[in-house]
């Protein structure tokens, strides 16, 4: 299964259909917030790849572009901050549907050129 995994995310990643990556803002502003809620913020996570790999890891965002085969599925997920991908075996929400407090494992599933390719498989 983790094969077809990481897969789908070289399709998808490769392929340009979900785009992901640090969007910016108000770093202070929302990392305290974040800080404040026990939330990783996307972008750190995107920033700091090795320190954010094999950890644990608790997000919040909306749910973006999907796809799933038979119980497996990998979406984007959203924040203020960034995009990252979130492989789930629960199914896979509606488009644009608020996602709190998704707890996982931060997974580096490969490095394409200059892009690191993670995903957040969820407990």
């Amino acid at each position: 299964m983790k094969i077809f995994a990481l897969l789908v995310v070289l399709v998808i990643g490769a392929g340009g259909y979900l785009t992901f990556g640090y969007k910016g803002g108000n770093e202070t502003l929302d990392t305290f917030i974040a800080n404040m809620q026990g939330l990783d913020r996307i972008g750190d996570i995107l920033k700091e790849p090795r320190e954010y790999h094999d950890r644990k890891a608790v997000v919040s965002g909306t749910a973006g572009g999907a796809i799933g085969f038979i119980g497996f599925g990998i979406y984007k997920l959203t924040d203020s901050s960034g995009s990252i991908f979130v492989s789930t075996q629960k199914g896979i929400p509606p488009e644009g549907k608020a996602i709190n407090r998704l707890k996982g494992t931060v997974q580096q599933s490969f490095t394409f050129g200059t892009k690191n390719i993670l995903v957040i498989v969820e407990e």
